[in-house]
């Protein structure tokens, strides 16, 4: 890959810079990296069934706190987080329409799937 390149980095669960491997894989192939969170609704909206949060209210607020965190060490080194409400793959689809080039999308496999 060339060092020419735009390369977003969806984050999912792997919020921390030092020992993430999709951070490291972009600065060695990307001129320009661009960290992104999605604040997806089915993370912590209701449940299908009774409509219980699927995210309580002390693990929202530890998610807020990392993503606050993340943006802080990112500023410190040059650079921001992008944090966006709503589905990861329309999210990235209009990022990647205002970018108007981005090379590729690097991300971690979720670790963990929602049961619906």
């Amino acid at each position: 890959m060339s060092t020419s390149r735009t390369v977003i980095c969806l984050l999912r669960n792997d919020l921390r810079l030092h020992d993430n491997e999709v951070f490291h894989w972009a600065q060695r192939n990307a001129e320009h990296i661009v960290p992104l969170y999605c604040l997806d609704p089915g993370h912590y909206l209701g449940t299908a069934n009774y409509n219980f949060p699927r995210t309580g209210p002390f693990r929202l607020r530890f998610l807020l706190d990392s993503i606050q965190d993340l943006r802080t060490s990112l500023i410190q080194r040059g650079s921001t987080l992008v944090v966006r409400r709503g589905r990861p793959e329309q999210v990235v689809g209009d990022l990647i329409k205002q970018l108007g080039s981005v090379s590729a999308v690097a991300f971690h496999e979720e670790v963990s799937k929602l049961v619906h």
